[in-house]
């Protein structure tokens, strides 16, 4: 073989060896250009009975939603309601996170990922899976995530900008109670009542003795609790020691609390109804919003128990 030979040979050599790497840079680029914008979890985020059934397993917790009637409620709670607010944040973050860039994690990174990442599984209404998404955020305060994306290979990074609390507490309607401690007329303890007049500020029972509310009033402005139970799942019967507390506000509210005690242990059972004449917001609320005290036991903190017990007129 001559020179000339040698020569085209290797110039042959070399332009098929550039067209492959060609073939492979733009093979590359386009899938990376398929990939890149694509919705996180794919197409259930286009489909609503795709968002029927949710699991969200954490390194110390597992939370399993389920919808009914338009409302979240979390199996691990008895069923009681999820927050509005952190359930259409996860659900716009189910919707519309996208993919931003495939990346390599070395081996130890993708165990990292693996142990302490947050896993979403998404079913619909017959429970089938639609979607697996394991994700962790490099530094707590990232906007973006890296994920392992279940029928997909390799790793993403991802839009994420929600925290995900462990605490099952933390994911429930809160808090029990938030009343206007101004708008509050009367306040009833086991049967000894004090009330004020609108232009006043000091409760005053019918002896014109002095009632101070104070405490009482803090307590009723933002009320949590730290464990729920179902009416069926709480039996009255085991809390023999009970206290009473009725309060109405000047736009025609009525809460009912009713405390019960065992040791340490204090339980709240809520029920909100209207005097008379209550104002057209109230009517509203009480309509909208009393299922979710009728038929529920609230368990407070030890400290919000004492206190509350210990209140007297």
């Amino acid at each position: 073989m001559n020179q000339k030979t040698l020569v085209q040979a290797f110039i042959g050599f070399v332009a098929c060896l550039l067209l492959a790497l060609s073939s492979c840079f733009f093979q590359d680029k386009a899938a990376y250009e398929q990939t890149q914008g694509k919705s996180t979890f794919g197409k259930i985020a286009t489909k609503e009975d795709s968002l029927s059934h949710l699991e969200i397993k954490m390194p110390k917790t597992t939370i399993t939603f389920e919808k009914t009637d338009g409302l979240w409620q979390i199996k691990e709670a008895d069923f009681y309601y999820a927050n509005y607010q952190s359930m259409a944040q996860l659900e716009n973050f189910i919707k519309n996170s996208k993919i931003l860039n495939e990346i390599n994690l070395s081996s130890e990174e993708s165990q990292i990922l693996e142990k302490n990442g947050i896993t979403i599984k998404v079913y619909n209404k017959q429970k089938q899976e639609q979607a697996e998404i394991t994700f962790m955020k490099p530094q707590q305060e990232s906007k973006i995530a890296y994920a392992k994306i279940k029928g997909r290979k390799g790793f993403y990074t991802i839009e994420n900008e929600l925290v995900f609390p462990e605490k099952i507490i933390l994911w429930l309607q809160q808090p029990l109670l938030s009343l206007n401690k101004t708008g509050i007329k009367s306040i009833t303890i086991n049967g000894q009542t004090a009330e004020r007049k609108i232009t006043e500020n000091i409760y005053k029972t019918n002896n014109q003795d002095t009632y101070k509310a104070d405490r009482l009033l803090k307590m009723v402005e933002f009320l949590l609790f730290e464990k729920v139970l179902s009416a069926q799942n709480f039996d009255e019967k085991l809390y023999q020691d009970k206290k009473t507390i009725e309060l109405k506000t000047f736009d025609g509210m009525i809460v009912n609390l009713t405390l019960y005690k065992k040791d340490n242990d204090y339980w709240l059972k809520q029920k909100i109804s209207t005097t008379s004449l209550p104002t057209a917001n109230i009517n509203d609320y009480v309509k909208n919003n009393a299922f979710l005290y009728d038929y529920w036991y609230f368990k407070l903190p030890r400290t919000v128990g004492q206190e509350l017990w210990s209140e007297e007129i």
